[in-house]
């Protein structure tokens, strides 16, 4: 195997590859909208015909942090039961691959119950006949 000498210092050798653009671009992770900027660039959606930043309304912070939202369903068997609910409307519309795919989140929520630490019973717990 030949050996390829070349002249470089270690830090041009590390840094060789800083200013490549990886996926597409650089992330401007300042920009709000940031997601939607990169999926439409991976999906090689025409980004021109967005409305621009000044036509969009300013969202508020409680947008930003909708994952900190206390959310409807309070406990997984709630989402159990809800998921079932909508099995149950996708199967009577005859919507199949939606029914299978609800299928599969139930088995999930399930699984998840299943792991889910359990709590220990009290002696209060019980109640006399």
């Amino acid at each position: 195997m030949a050996r390829v000498e070349e002249s470089c210092s270690a830090e041009e050798y590390i840094s060789a590859e800083d200013d490549l653009e990886v996926c597409g671009g650089f992330i401007d992770s300042s920009d709000p909208n940031w997601r939607e900027t990169f999926r439409d660039e991976l999906l090689g959606e025409n980004t021109e015909e967005s409305p621009s930043s000044s036509d969009m309304a300013i969202p508020s912070d409680d947008e930003y942090d909708e994952d900190l939202k206390q959310p409807k369903i309070k406990s997984l068997q709630q989402a159990i039961g809800n998921a079932e609910d909508l099995r149950h409307f996708a199967i009577y519309h005859g919507f199949e691959e939606l029914a299978s795919s609800i299928s599969k989140t139930n088995d999930l929520l399930c699984a998840i119950k299943l792991k889910a630490p359990k709590r220990q019973m009290q002696i209060n717990d019980f109640k006399p006949n």
